[in-house]
């Protein structure tokens, strides 16, 4: 379990039984990316003078963004600049109707939209 305790600025991870397994300050926090094909994440942590990368699946890709959501709100809160989170290449599509009833849709009207 990935959590953060955003009073501390503090993240951490939890062992089954509720104790800490690992622990880093959000401020370390210098990249955020999501793996493709999976619900994780990679988390590049400044420790001393060197970049250790950390990667953590979830469950959902909504836990996994809802996260991502909750680490950039916490470092709002510190006065930090959160990292760009780099996503996974993703095509997404639009996909929409034309509803007027009956009428069809104004000549060249979706022109500037298809072309």
């Amino acid at each position: 379990l990935l959590t953060i305790d955003d009073p501390a600025g503090v993240i951490r991870q939890l062992k089954p039984d509720g104790s800490v397994k690992f622990e880093t300050p959000v401020a370390s926090v210098a990249s955020v990316e999501r793996t493709a094909g999976s619900h994780g994440v990679v988390l590049g942590c400044i420790d001393g003078a060197r970049l250790c990368r950390r990667q953590y699946e979830f469950a959902t890709g909504l836990e996994r963004e809802s996260f991502v959501f909750a680490l950039s709100s916490s470092m709002r809160r510190l006065g930090l600049a959160a990292p760009a989170a780099r996503a996974s290449p993703v095509t997404r599509v639009l996909v929409a109707t034309w509803n007027m009833g009956g009428a069809p849709p104004p000549r060249g009207a979706l022109g500037k939209w298809l072309g």
